[in-house]
């Protein structure tokens, strides 16, 4: 199980990488991406350990592999973290309902891409946070919708296998 576990978060890792690094899409000053999907997927299918390590390891890995224009910074790597802690510790099973994913999803959010983010953005570029603020808002407002719905879609559909379904397979 822990193999299995190693290799689902591994692979939820690069998956996220990808979706961030090469197929992130910059709109002005808002960059949407959907690498947040396979991190907090991680978080909620395999647990919030393995959703954290998930978050760090796709950050430094991905920062190795495409700095997108800036020095390596702890703060967004703690951020991404989170990210896949937060949904796994707020969510205690493996299909929540559009209700409980709503607000997991939104705690995370607002406490991680939100607030902590904005916070490492005002020290690294010497802006007022209440200055940088507004942006964060809006870019979390385009992604909350789009990651709840696609986490929503996977988790009711069974296309994400869990750890009972393996048992299941073996007994």
């Amino acid at each position: 199980m822990k193999t299995r576990n190693l290799i689902s978060a591994s692979l939820l890792a690069a998956l996220a990488i990808v979706l961030t690094r090469f197929f992130g899409v910059n709109l002005g000053v808002i960059r949407v991406s959907l690498g947040t999907i396979p991190i907090m997927l991680s978080g909620i299918v395999l647990g919030p350990l393995y959703g954290f390590a998930t978050g760090a390891v796709a950050d430094l890995v991905g920062f190795l592999i495409n700095p997108m224009g800036g020095a390596y910074f702890p703060g967004f790597t703690l951020t991404t973290a989170l990210a896949g802690f937060l949904p796994g510790f707020l969510l205690r099973k493996k299909k929540p309902s559009l209700i409980n994913l709503i607000f997991a999803i939104g705690v995370t959010e607002i406490l991680c891409h939100v607030l902590l983010n904005t916070v490492w953005l005002s020290m690294i570029t010497g802006k007022a946070y209440l200055v940088l603020l507004p942006g964060r808002l809006s870019s979390r407002a385009i992604h909350y919708p789009i990651i709840t719905a696609a986490l929503f879609f996977l988790l009711q559909n069974d296309l994400v296998p869990s750890n009972k379904d393996s048992l299941k397979e073996k007994g």
